[in-house]
């Protein structure tokens, strides 16, 4: 039996509504895995953005322990020497001043025994603070070692030493209040010396320590200079 056009008309109207529909639904299924693929994407781009944000952050604190004190926040001896290394290599090639200073506080010992440990310490992190607070951007400062402080004062010329002073009275002048039954008065010794051609970083620091020992010498609590070239022959 020959189906009538009519009947053929209505074959190709209900074939054409299901491949209508399939092509909808194929689109729908499509735009919704598109959907879903670019959520999964954005989600994991978010997760490798923070993963890698966490990544840059735990090395960053990583670096900060490796080149930082971690009692004062002040640049450990390693990172206080390759500070000064870097800061020499500018002086060589560009003829700046640099006074390098040695700070050492008077009589801690005394601190430590009789007020312990714990006071000490405080009294180091005070330091640390007073000393971070006179400070330009360009200036680096080191914890060298136990009580001994390294400073790094890039422009600083043997005729501009009121900085020196001044920094000097910062961490001498008023008491220390770390929680002692009273404030504490810590005084500080200070020897400097001047970046001179040919210098490295020994040399420079033995002139310094030098200075530092005169200082102490000489009864404490004051700042002393490295000898005069002329007369270091």
């Amino acid at each position: 039996m020959v189906a009538q056009p009519p009947a053929i008309a209505l074959y190709v109207l209900i074939g054409s509504a299901l491949l209508a529909g399939l092509w909808r639904w194929r689109h729908r299924h499509l735009v919704a895995r598109e959907r879903m693929l670019a959520e999964l994407v954005a989600e994991r781009t978010y997760q490798l953005e923070h993963e890698k944000r966490d990544l840059e952050s735990a090395r960053a604190a990583l670096a900060l322990k490796a080149s930082h004190d971690a009692l004062t926040g002040l640049l450990n001896r390693s990172g206080v020497l390759e500070a000064m290394a870097e800061e020499l290599q500018a002086c060589a090639h560009g003829g700046h001043p640099l006074a390098v200073v040695l700070i050492d506080l008077d009589h801690f010992k005394l601190v430590n025994d009789e007020h312990g440990h714990l006071v000490g310490d405080a009294v180091l992190a005070k330091v640390g603070a007073r000393l971070t607070a006179c400070l330009r951007d360009s200036d680096k400062v080191g914890r060298y070692g136990g009580e001994e402080l390294l400073l790094l004062l890039p422009g600083m010329s043997r005729h501009s030493q009121h900085r020196l002073r001044a920094i000097h009275e910062k961490l001498s002048l008023a008491p220390y209040e770390v929680g002692a039954a009273r404030p504490l008065q810590v005084t500080c010794s200070v020897g400097v010396a001047w970046f001179r051609s040919g210098d490295n970083a020994a040399t420079l620091l033995a002139r310094a320590d030098e200075a530092l020992y005169r200082a102490k010498r000489h009864g404490r609590n004051r700042i002393e200079p490295e000898e005069p070239e002329s007369s270091v022959a």
